[in-house]
Protein backbone atom coordinates (compact mmCIF):
# COMPACT_ATOMS: atom_id res chain seq x y z
CA UNK A 1 0.00 0.00 0.00
CA UNK A 2 2.69 2.53 0.73
CA UNK A 3 4.10 1.71 -2.59
CA UNK A 4 0.86 2.77 -4.14
CA UNK A 5 1.01 6.79 -2.04
CA UNK A 6 4.14 6.96 -3.91
CA UNK A 7 3.70 6.05 -7.46
CA UNK A 8 0.43 8.40 -6.61
CA UNK A 9 2.36 10.93 -5.62
CA UNK A 10 4.75 10.79 -8.54
CA UNK A 11 2.21 11.01 -10.89
CA UNK A 12 1.29 14.04 -8.95
CA UNK A 13 4.30 15.63 -9.24
CA UNK A 14 4.76 14.44 -13.18
CA UNK A 15 1.48 16.23 -13.85
CA UNK A 16 1.96 19.46 -12.61
CA UNK A 17 5.38 19.45 -15.05
CA UNK A 18 3.06 19.60 -18.00
CA UNK A 19 1.68 22.15 -19.53
CA UNK A 20 -2.13 21.73 -18.89
CA UNK A 21 -3.15 22.63 -22.74
CA UNK A 22 -0.69 20.58 -24.83
CA UNK A 23 0.80 18.31 -22.13
CA UNK A 24 4.59 18.79 -22.82
CA UNK A 25 6.72 19.87 -20.19
CA UNK A 26 6.95 23.39 -19.48
CA UNK A 27 10.44 23.52 -18.58
CA UNK A 28 10.40 22.78 -21.94
CA UNK A 29 7.61 24.32 -23.87
CA UNK A 30 6.84 27.55 -21.82
CA UNK A 31 11.08 28.68 -21.84
CA UNK A 32 12.04 31.60 -22.60
CA UNK A 33 11.31 32.92 -26.02
CA UNK A 34 14.61 32.77 -27.13
CA UNK A 35 15.19 28.90 -26.05
CA UNK A 36 14.13 25.76 -26.08
CA UNK A 37 12.54 23.88 -29.46
CA UNK A 38 10.14 25.30 -31.31
CA UNK A 39 6.83 23.81 -32.27
CA UNK A 40 4.39 22.97 -34.74
CA UNK A 41 0.59 22.54 -34.50
CA UNK A 42 -2.10 20.45 -36.46
CA UNK A 43 -6.24 19.96 -36.49
CA UNK A 44 -7.27 17.11 -35.64
CA UNK A 45 -11.16 16.56 -35.43
CA UNK A 46 -12.70 14.12 -32.94
CA UNK A 47 -15.74 12.65 -33.68
CA UNK A 48 -17.01 11.54 -30.50
CA UNK A 49 -16.24 15.45 -29.16
CA UNK A 50 -18.18 16.34 -32.42
CA UNK A 51 -20.91 14.56 -31.55
CA UNK A 52 -21.26 15.74 -27.68
CA UNK A 53 -21.04 19.08 -28.77
CA UNK A 54 -23.71 18.58 -31.60
CA UNK A 55 -25.65 17.42 -28.25
CA UNK A 56 -24.97 20.00 -26.16
CA UNK A 57 -25.81 22.85 -28.56
CA UNK A 58 -29.48 20.74 -29.63
CA UNK A 59 -29.90 20.20 -25.90
CA UNK A 60 -29.26 24.46 -25.32
CA UNK A 61 -31.24 25.30 -28.71
CA UNK A 62 -34.22 23.65 -26.96
CA UNK A 63 -34.12 26.03 -24.68
CA UNK A 64 -33.35 23.79 -21.86
CA UNK A 65 -30.84 24.17 -19.22
CA UNK A 66 -27.62 22.14 -19.49
CA UNK A 67 -26.89 22.35 -15.56
CA UNK A 68 -25.42 19.23 -13.76
CA UNK A 69 -25.99 17.95 -17.56
CA UNK A 70 -23.22 15.25 -18.12
CA UNK A 71 -23.20 14.56 -21.48
CA UNK A 72 -20.96 11.81 -23.38
CA UNK A 73 -20.63 9.90 -26.52
CA UNK A 74 -20.26 6.44 -27.26
CA UNK A 75 -19.94 4.23 -31.06
CA UNK A 76 -23.57 3.86 -32.88
CA UNK A 77 -24.53 0.29 -32.96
Amino acid sequence: MPEDVTAALEWQTHERLLCPGCGHPRDESMSHEDHGPTYAASATRCRACEAKDAAIAEWRDSGASTAGLYFSAYPEP
